[in-house]
């Protein structure tokens, strides 16, 4: 019963910085990973940073270097099918139903099968600003 009761309460693997969950190489997918990471924390330490661009709008406040001391601590990228006839991308909840990636959840980005390189550094960003306790709620 205890088995079943962390499953249910979203225990998640922390052993390693990135979980592979497509089809990319395990190596290939790690230096990836890393590399868009790397790229995230650069860019909200030396960047302004729009804390509204999901919503179109423009909410900029300053760089923030922490940022460069957040750590990847069992980040999730997972693959799920392209979107029929559009490869690339996969459906999304955002103002034309279609995106390159996305954030499920704080710790998990979903990408499109046929490019899970698409787990870009913007979705890295906003993993790295919640850690950071900014309300990213307009990305």
């Amino acid at each position: 019963m205890l088995i079943g009761l962390i499953a249910c309460a979203g225990i998640r693997d922390t052993s390693q910085p990135f979980i592979n969950q497509t089809n990319m190489s395990s190596s290939a997918f790690q230096t990836t990973a890393s590399a868009d990471w790397n790229q995230a924390q650069h860019d909200l330490a030396t960047q302004s940073i729009n804390l509204a661009a999901g919503s179109f709008g423009v909410k900029d406040v300053p760089p923030d270097p922490r940022a460069l001391n957040i750590q990847p601590l069992g980040i999730v990228v997972k693959s799920v099918p392209d979107a029929p006839g559009h490869p690339g991308i996969i459906p999304c909840g955002y103002v034309t139903g279609y995106c390159y990636a996305y954030l499920d959840n704080e710790h998990t980005i979903i990408v499109p099968e046929s490019k899970p390189t698409n787990m870009a550094h913007y979705e890295m960003e906003t993993i790295i600003l919640w850690q950071l306790g900014y309300d990213v709620s307009g990305r």
